[in-house]
Formats: structure tokens, C-alpha cells, sequence
């Protein structure tokens, strides 16, 4: 299982189904706080996403588990994801200099 975060940039959340399975995991599931949801993979081609109305199964790997996917989530709303920063240099100020 992996939880997408509000700082995670959405290239990062979509290239780790491929790690996962090159690695012989045989499920995952992606938690989208943001639109509460769960992208279920069974395969990088067998992607099923499963809303806050519907519930989650362990499919043929965890055969009797089932979830309700809403109690995956909190009663309050996420923010939203923040946009990918542009690329090249960002300027971190160091704020004043407190030590003289």
C-alpha cells in the first residue's frame, strides 16, 4: 500500500507500481487522499480505481480481507496536492543572522 501525499509529484506516484512489481510484489494498491480513492493494480495493465462508496478486496492475495474504502479516509477534506515546482534552482532564504 502506498498513500500519496500532498507533496509527492504525481510522476513519482506513477513510476512505483513498476518498481513494486519488477520487485515481485503482486498488489498494490495507491491511496489518493485528495479524490478518496484507491487505484487497486494487479498487473501495470489490470488498474482498477475503487471510490469512498465501493470497498476494497485483497483480490487472490489477501482473499478474505475486505474495507470499506471511505474508512480509509478522515471525516475532514485533504488539501489539495501542491503543483510540481518549476524546474532549476529555488533561493532558500536564510533569514536574518541572529549570532552578532
Amino acid at each position: 500500500m502506498d498513500v500519496v501525499s500532498p507533496s509527492d509529484r504525481p510522476s513519482d506516484v506513477h513510476t512505483k507500481p513498476a518498481d513494486y512489481f519488477s520487485a515481485g510484489t503482486r498488489s498494490i494498491w495507491v491511496v489518493e487522499p485528495e479524490t478518496r480513492a484507491v487505484c487497486a493494480y494487479r498487473s501495470l495493465h489490470d488498474i482498477q480505481v475503487i471510490g469512498d462508496g465501493n470497498e476494497l478486496d485483497g483480490g487472490n492475495v489477501l482473499p478474505r480481507f475486505r474495507c470499506p474504502v471511505k474508512r480509509l479516509f478522515p471525516q475532514t477534506p485533504i488539501p489539495a496536492r501542491t503543483q510540481e515546482p518549476p524546474p532549476g534552482p529555488t533561493h532558500v532564504s536564510s533569514g536574518p543572522n541572529l549570532t552578532q
